[in-house]
């Protein structure tokens, strides 16, 4: 996180995974920013938010920066 600037004031990190190997990032972030699990049906995860596709993930970040 420090080493990508994250902890800087005014960023917010957001790290998207859809595997297994993406929850040791999820569970980093912690409640620092925005972990996001892309499955098409929720699991057990230690991401705080889901969206069920790459194309999901896609328009929120269109949205984001059209914000």
């Amino acid at each position: 996180m420090r080493w990508i600037g994250a902890r800087h004031p005014g960023h917010v990190p957001l790290y998207a995974g859809d595997d297994t190997t993406d929850e040791d990032a999820f569970r980093v972030l912690g409640t620092d920013g925005f972990a996001i699990l892309i499955a098409e049906a929720p699991r057990p995860t230690a991401a705080r938010l889901w969206l069920r596709s790459p194309a999901e993930l896609r328009e929120l970040l269109e949205r984001l920066l059209a914000a």
